[in-house]
């Protein structure tokens, strides 16, 4: 039965045996949904994606071709900007990376064409200078490198920038009329130089008063004066904005004279040439040619020994006397790291007193204008410090023979250096002759100076100090270190041989008045100098009126310097002396004993000063001095007061005894000696009859009991004292 046997429902239905639904579905067997849909097994998200590269929608881009198109390789300001420029000549790319030396620069979103036409530009920025190598990568797949292809490596070279050197500006110079003319009233002037410049003509340096005005290169000038003085011309220069200067001076005729004795006023001028730490000794060792055609003498530093105005024979205080005319009791700079000097300085003293006044003072060393004399700043045209000893020279050079200054000081430090350093060598030797070389050019452009113009030039060559031993160190007050030297062009009318007595020679305070005397600056007695003028043996320091002692100076009698001990006592505030008990010092170069103090009421302040011998080696330890076989009628004093004191003369030795005494009337303008009688003047307190025995006189008292209240002090100078024929022993 066929629907039994090959009934297909049964044994050949499709739906059982073949139908495809079941065997031979291809949604199950065959369906590409399950065992080839390309989603499944070809799928490129999945199996045959691009990291098997046979994705045939994504292209490798073609080779970029890298090129340099910056011409400016130099590295200018910190920084190079690189322009860039490549072109792709394969298939299109749609990222592109930049790198610097295989370092990853910046990347980029953007379209590059292919086979060159569209090429692509970057500026690319680099800081440092080197040797470079630039690449870039195209993509064609943001994260994937096997879709990128590399360019060739270009190689370029950053380098410094190339500094052309500017061409020197000149500034502009006169080149007529020639420098130390004689002018006339009118005068065409002419530079040699294309710059702006301004024209200045004055009476006085950098002064216009004469002529103002910007200048062409040529000008003629009307209206110069005919009266012998110099001209200051200054021609300024603009030179990259600047205004810089070059400076002149002529003379003009003199049409004022009246008759042929009648001559120009001549310009008094001053040279300070310091030598630290110079051995005057040593000057005959060397070859020393400019110091030995100056007048030179011995002289002494260090102050007046066991008084108040001795000290150390640093440079700070030696330096300082010079530049004072007073000790350090005075000025008050006693070691090197002292401050600012309680004194004026003498370049202090010119600019005050004379106009227009152009002064300098250049050092090597820098503590005299930085520290002693740091408020000399604000008056002294020129400071300049920490130079080496060929500066100093080259800058005073300029100053004097260019620029017209009326003082300079220059300082020089090496020949002290080397002593420090080696002592008494002969390296030292060949830098004293070093610094007699460099004198040389100062003086010759002195020379220069004086046959130009009508200048009378003072040159001063001093030392501050002596050195001990064998030359290292110095500070003590051995005669060696105290032994100084002063040289000029001058003829010095105070001097000194080699067999004196080292006090009996000139001293470093006798350099201020002696400058003061040479510019014409009359000394005023308050100032207190200790030193004298070394043009005279005795110099009117006043203003017309003989203010000195009014007793024979040369009398030994009178010196006060005989009775060595000159003790300051009493509970008033004593000034002067600033140090010790010892009154003792000098002024105007001589020997005086000088007390000054402030007072409150009820107080007072006393000097003594023990009449005898000085025997023991202390003065209080003496016995009183007999005079009643010497016929001694009476004491004479010569003194200087600002207020009325008190003699006294005690009886029965230096201490305690009896209170005789006279009165010493105010003397506040000039010196005055009063001579008092020993029988009649001296009272019992002031008052009694005088019960003066002459058989044991201890000591005089000069006493003040009130002060000056104008002053706010009371001050006495002692210069002379001397007791009918009585001389104490020495």
């Amino acid at each position: 039965d066929l629907s039994n046997i090959t009934d297909p429902g049964n044994i050949t239905d499709p739906d059982n045996i073949t139908d495809p639904d079941n065997i031979t579905d291809p949604d199950n067997i065959t369906d590409p949904d399950n065992i080839t849909d390309p989603d499944n097994i070809t799928d490129t998200d999945t199996d045959t994606d691009k990291n098997t590269n046979t994705d045939p929608q994504i292209l490798s881009p073609g080779k970029a071709s890298i090129t340099v198109i910056s011409n400016n390789h130099e590295l200018n300001g910190g920084e190079t900007k690189l322009a860039i420029r490549w072109v792709n000549y394969g298939n299109e790319a749609k990222y592109w990376r930049y790198y610097i030396n295989d370092v990853f620069v910046v990347s980029s979103v953007a379209y590059v064409a292919s086979n060159g036409v569209q090429s692509f530009e970057y500026e690319s920025s680099i800081t440092e200078i080197g040797d470079y190598e630039l690449h870039v990568e195209l993509c064609n797949h943001a994260t994937d490198n096997r879709y990128c292809t590399l360019s060739d490596k270009v190689k370029v070279s950053i380098t410094a920038p190339i500094v052309t050197e500017q061409p020197q500006v000149s500034l502009a110079t006169l080149t007529t009329p020639a420098q130390g003319t004689v002018l006339l009233d009118t005068v065409q002037f002419t530079s040699d130089n294309p710059l702006r410049q301004w024209l200045y003509i004055g009476s006085t340096v950098g002064a216009q008063d004469i002529y103002d005005s910007e200048f062409y290169g040529s000008t003629s000038v009307d209206n110069i004066p005919q009266n012998g003085e110099t001209i200051f011309v200054t021609l300024w220069s603009q030179v990259e904005g600047t205004w810089e200067k070059n400076a002149y001076e002529f003379l003009s005729t003199n049409l004022q004279v009246e008759d042929n004795t009648q001559n120009t006023a001549t310009k008094q001028k001053v040279l300070v040439v310091g030598l630290d730490g110079v051995q005057f000794e040593k000057l005959a060792l060397t070859p020393t040619l400019n110091i030995d055609s100056l007048n030179i003498t011995r002289a002494y530093a260090g102050g007046i020994p066991n008084t108040s105005s001795q000290q150390q024979t640093y440079s700070g205080p030696g330096w300082s006397s010079l530049l004072t005319g007073v000790w350090n009791d005075q000025h008050k700079i006693t070691s090197n790291n002292s401050g600012q000097a309680d004194y004026a300085s003498v370049l202090e003293r010119l600019e005050m007193n004379i106009s227009p006044m152009y002064s300098a003072s250049i050092w090597n060393w820098p503590n005299p204008n930085n520290q002693f004399f740091a408020s000399d700043k604000n008056v002294v045209d020129i400071h300049m410090q920490n130079l080496s000893d060929e500066q100093v020279i080259n800058e005073s050079e300029d100053l004097i023979l260019n620029q017209g200054y009326d003082f300079v000081f220059a300082g020089l430090d090496e020949a002290d250096n080397v002593g420090h350093a080696e002592g008494f060598s002969q390296n030292y030797l060949n830098t004293i002759s070093l610094l007699d070389s460099q004198l040389g050019k100062l003086m010759a452009a002195i020379n220069n100076r004086e046959q130009q113009f009508n200048e009378d030039w003072l040159i001063l060559v001093v030392t501050d100090h002596g050195r001990a031993g064998s030359g290292s160190s110095h500070g003590g007050d051995s005669e060696q270190e105290r032994t100084v030297f002063i040289a000029s062009n001058k003829t010095l009318m105070q001097t000194c041989s080699s067999n004196q007595d080292l006090l009996e020679c000139p001293s470093q305070v006798d350099i201020t008045p002696t400058i003061l005397d040479h510019m014409g600056v009359a000394i005023d007695k308050s100032w207190n100098l200790q030193g004298s003028s070394l043009f005279a043996e005795a110099t009117d320091n006043t203003d017309g009126t003989d203010n000195t002692d009014n007793t024979d100076t040369s009398d030994a009698d009178s010196d006060v310097a005989n009775y060595r001990h000159w003790a300051i006592g009493g509970p008033s505030q004593i000034i002067i002396p600033t140090s010790g008990i010892n009154g003792l010092t000098t002024l105007n170069g001589k020997n005086v004993a000088h007390l000054r103090a402030r007072i409150n009421s009820g107080s007072y302040t006393e000097m003594s000063v023990p009449l005898n011998p000085y025997t023991s080696g202390d003065p209080y330890l003496d016995p009183a001095v007999d005079l009643s076989n010497t016929q001694s009628g009476y004491v004479k004093i010569t003194y200087q007061s600002n207020h009325a004191a008190i003699l006294q003369l005690r009886q029965s030795g230096v201490h305690g005894g009896s209170h005789n005494q006279a009165s010493l009337p105010a003397s506040p303008d000039a010196f005055t000696t009063i001579t008092l009688s020993l029988a009649d003047d001296f009272k019992w307190l002031g008052h009694s009859t005088s019960t003066l025995d002459l058989s044991r006189l201890g000591k005089f008292n000069f006493a003040f009991l009130s002060q000056n209240n104008q002053d706010g002090f009371a001050e006495i100078i002692v210069s002379g004292l001397e007791i009918e024929n009585y001389q104490p022993g020495i």
